[in-house]
């Protein structure tokens, strides 16, 4: 019996027929619709009840804006169905692509062209794993929201356990990092670390608590800040300026052999691997369009922190946010070893709570804040080090 549920909104016929012919392949997965617009598509998400819908930006007669919106506005928490944006282009003053960020949750996969047999491979290897780990989130979700009066857990999900990390299982490690804002002082006291750079890493639902972080950072900034989110190339870029936007600091996507400025951040683009080189005080951007068998996401936080692990020595500021997977952990827990300061998301803010549970998990977390309080406990810890002043404004 399919343990998950798709729903398919998009214009072009082409498209829903070799989404929906490579995902009824799945034996877990059912496709419960297909449709053309996303006034039929809200209909169908009423009806059909959904945990994944594939759904395009720009259609006639009710957009991905539309399907948005109605899902917030007429949705419960644990109903809202994980989406996947999947689009051809994407620009960052399109409101859809900013309501995408303040959805939250959600993953987005570029449109991918060339005939159904060409495609379905590349379907197989980048949607499916997204829809499986997306059918995990949502039913984790639910099983969070009904057991928040009791607290937060979270549980394996049987047949997607060895398809998806959606959810790092919950170990005595995890249980023994501190949690809260109230524990920051203490764990800044043992801390001894001049910090170079701030780096946050993301996947799933990430683009929303990045955002929120940046509101809370002012000009008075003294390193540079890397985003290395997960997303394709193209959205990245699109990424970059809408964080320019809504950001007191500038923000840019990375070029290679740019070079990075204090006060400034700057997003890894999507589809390649990249790594920071240091020359004395100068730390340089470059593409690595090489493969790697053990970093299939690309951009790789894991192989980034990898490259400048010797450039920074430990003086890093480090948030793990919310994502899918384990990309980041290891890195993370490298920064750790050295000294660094490392954040992770918690999970019941988290859209999927892989990321973060993993880095956790390897004892390489100091302190776990909810998304509320991550701005607010970085611009408290680089105040600390004296490379910020003054509060937030997020």
């Amino acid at each position: 019996m399919p343990l998950g549920k798709v729903l398919i909104i998009d214009d072009s016929l082409l498209v829903r027929n070799y989404l929906s012919k490579t995902i009824e392949s799945i034996p877990e997965l059912e496709i419960v619709g297909t449709v053309h617009n996303g006034e039929l598509g809200f209909q169908q998400i009423l009806s059909t009840k959904p945990d994944v819908i594939i759904l395009d930006l720009e259609m006639q007669d009710g957009d991905g804006l539309y399907v948005l919106r109605k899902i917030e506005e007429e949705l419960s928490f644990e109903e809202k169905p994980f989406v996947i944006i999947y689009s051809s282009h994407v620009r960052h003053d399109n409101p859809v692509f900013k309501k995408a960020i303040d959805f939250g949750f959600c993953d987005f996969v570029l449109k991918i062209e060339g005939t159904v047999e060409t495609i379905a491979p590349n379907i197989k290897k980048i949607i499916v794993p997204k829809i499986i780990s997306g059918v995990a989130a949502k039913k984790t979700r639910a099983s969070l929201s009904s057991s928040l009066s009791s607290g937060p857990t979270l549980r394996s999900l049987s047949s997607f356990s060895s398809k998806s990390t959606t959810s790092a299982p919950i170990s005595t490690a995890q249980k023994t990092t501190p949690e809260g804002l109230a524990n920051l002082n203490s764990i800044l006291t043992k801390k001894n670390i001049t910090p170079k750079l701030l780096i946050l890493g993301a996947s799933t639902g990430g683009p929303q608590v990045i955002r929120s972080i940046l509101k809370h950072i002012n000009t008075s900034l003294a390193i540079p800040i890397v985003i290395i989110q997960h997303m394709p190339e193209k959205f990245t870029k699109s990424f970059a300026l809408e964080l320019n936007s809504s950001s007191q600091i500038p923000v840019h996507e990375l070029r290679h052999n740019i070079s990075l400025e204090k006060g400034h951040a700057y997003v890894f683009p999507g589809g390649t691997h990249g790594r920071l080189n240091s020359f004395g005080n100068l730390y340089v951007y470059y593409t690595d369009r090489n493969n790697y068998e053990a970093h299939p996401f690309k951009p790789s936080i894991n192989l980034a922190i990898e490259h400048l692990l010797h450039s920074f020595h430990g003086h890093v500021v480090g948030a793990i946010l919310s994502g899918m997977g384990s990309d980041g952990a290891i890195g993370m827990q490298s920064l750790h070893t050295k000294g660094s300061l490392i954040f992770a998301q918690d999970k019941t803010s988290s859209a999927v709570w892989g990321m973060p549970g993993s880095t956790v998990n390897k004892n390489a977390v100091d302190l776990i804040l909810t998304q509320d309080d991550l701005g607010k406990g970085i611009v408290l810890t680089l105040n600390h080090y004296g490379v910020h002043s003054g509060g937030s404004n997020g």
